[in-house]
């Protein structure tokens, strides 16, 4: 199981990172990063077929994903608040990232609902009630501020 954890996790963060940056800023995103999003999601559905867990293997960009309008937002002004560049806005990125979350989304939720996996934010329904964990930000510490200080746009690493 700990594998389908990091499986998930990975692509998660790949999801998080590579989606926002294709559906945000398309210009400026790699084409690894679609290359990046597709190797993830092509991954998940083997392993929905290997563990014969049906699951569309040719999803519509324009059809339905579970994770909410206000779940993006909240990913989204996660981001804008450190100083990711954006070239549209959140409502202009919501279809194209949704396009893009529809490849995995299903395969991911089917995974980590069958295998109870950690319940984690953007991750789906679980079989029993625990709420999601929450994501730890933690303290960016230098020499100069040992105690640590936020990331900030003029903090984050390059």
């Amino acid at each position: 199981m700990a594998w389908l954890r990091c499986c998930r996790q990975l692509t998660q963060i790949i999801a998080l990172r590579r989606l926002l940056h294709l559906a945000a800023c398309p210009a400026s995103a790699p084409f690894t990063a679609r290359l990046c999003v597709q190797m993830g999601f092509t991954c998940l559905r083997k392993l929905n077929r290997t563990l014969r867990i049906p699951v569309d293997e040719d999803p519509r960009p324009d059809g339905p994903v579970q994770l909410s309008w206000e779940e993006f937002l909240q990913g989204w002004e996660r981001i804008t608040s450190v100083g990711f560049p954006v070239e549209r806005t959140a409502e202009e990125a919501w279809p194209h990232f949704r396009g893009w979350r529809i490849n995995y989304e299903a395969a991911a939720y089917k995974l980590a609902s069958g295998l109870d996996a950690v319940p984690a934010r953007w991750s789906g329904p679980r079989r029993h009630a625990w709420s999601p964990f929450e994501p730890r930000q933690l303290a960016n510490r230098t020499p100069e501020h040992p105690d640590g200080q936020p990331a900030t746009p003029d903090t984050r690493p390059r």
